[in-house]
């Protein structure tokens, strides 16, 4: 079974969410793969922007979410492999989205609205970021890392959002 580890950022604005990203990026080797959730407007594809920042894709790139092309790749010190999967009306497998080879290879691949494609179709070592917008307008980005691999980057990220939020308050 592997091991599972947990944090949840805060993040204040779309700014921070930028920053969140760029830091996870910039501690992201070769074939991570990051499941993002949530809904409309709660932040992923900022995060994303972030992450390119932090995986030393070039600012002169426009970070958008692929909602009708499915998938978008950029080159930095890591391939990014963006991909979004709003429009599809139900879970679907990766082979047929041209994704499986992607899962398993050597970039960085970020997938939001991740639930619409088939549970099976994961790699054992993800990393979930479920993104949920408070009543008091914060966003909650929570990440749940599974396998090892990212055993450490959560702990580091929870050690730093504890003390994000006391800097903060």
């Amino acid at each position: 079974m592997a091991s599972i580890t947990k944090a949840v950022l805060i993040s204040r604005s779309q700014m921070e969410t930028e920053s969140w990203g760029q830091w996870i990026g910039r501690r992201l080797a070769n074939g991570a793969v990051l499941r993002l959730e949530g809904e409309l407007g709660c932040g992923k594809t900022c995060f994303v922007r972030g992450l390119a920042r932090g995986l030393g894709i070039s600012p002169d790139y426009d970070i958008v979410s692929p909602t009708y092309t499915l998938v978008n790749v950029y080159q930095g010190r890591v391939q990014l492999v963006h991909a979004d999967l709003y429009r599809l009306a139900e879970p679907v497998d990766a082979e047929s989205l041209e994704l499986l080879d992607w899962l398993g290879g050597d970039a960085v691949v970020a997938v939001e609205w991740a639930e619409k494609l088939h549970p099976r179709d994961w790699p054992a070592e993800s990393l979930v970021l479920r993104f949920e917008v408070g009543a008091d307008g914060l966003r909650r980005i929570t990440l749940i890392g599974y396998g090892l691999g990212f055993q450490d980057l959560v702990k580091v990220a929870a050690h730093k959002a504890d003390n994000h939020l006391s800097e903060a308050g």
